[in-house]
């Protein structure tokens, strides 16, 4: 029976980077893109209508770990994002921890390592290294979340998957996942 998935290209707000995100400069112009994008997908998404606990959704920076600890997390973390998953859930629909806490890690540690560097030399160090293993991380995570999604998303299920645009997760699913993606200028559609 086949399954479908709404791909949500998304903008990561720095709440959503959680102690990254605070070391990171301030971006007022991307901050209004973020937030006008999380705007957006908020009114899209609550137009569906849906019947929200038929609905598993996928937010990719979210572990797929302990049931207690996706729950933390969703509390924790301000952000418009995490306000729409909180929203969904309330609803009824069932999140679901999404991407490998290992790549997750090396990931956080490649980006600390730049974000921390004492001097110049360091930093310049770190982005190289960053630089030279970052697509292959990519890969290794949409790999990872086109697995767990292929594993949960039930026959006839529908889910949202909350994704940063740099993933190319498509072509890693399975032929029996319906791919819909959500348009980038949400003003000219409907759901």
């Amino acid at each position: 029976m086949q399954r479908t998935l709404i791909v949500i290209p998304i903008i990561h707000s720095q709440e959503d980077m959680g102690s990254l995100g605070r070391r990171l400069p301030f971006d007022p112009a991307r901050h209004r893109r973020a937030d006008e994008r999380w705007a957006a997908i908020q009114r899209w998404v609550r137009a569906l209508g849906l019947d929200w606990t038929a609905v598993r959704v996928y937010q990719d920076g979210l572990p797929d770990t302990d049931q207690a600890i996706v729950r933390k997390i969703l509390a924790e973390v301000q952000s418009p994002n995490y306000d729409l998953l909180r929203w969904l859930v309330a609803q009824g629909a069932e999140l679901v921890g999404t991407e490998s806490p290992a790549l997750m890690k090396e990931e956080y540690d490649h980006l600390q390592a730049v974000l921390t560097a004492k001097d110049a030399v360091a930093q310049a160090r770190a982005r190289r290294r960053y630089a030279e293993r970052a697509g292959a991380l990519l890969a290794a995570r949409d790999a990872y979340l086109a697995r767990r999604i292929a594993a949960t998303l039930p026959p006839g299920g529908l889910g949202l998957l909350f994704i940063g645009q740099a993933h190319q997760l498509a072509p890693q699913l399975p032929p029996d996942i319906d791919i819909r993606k959500l348009p980038d200028d949400l003003s000219a559609s409907s759901p």
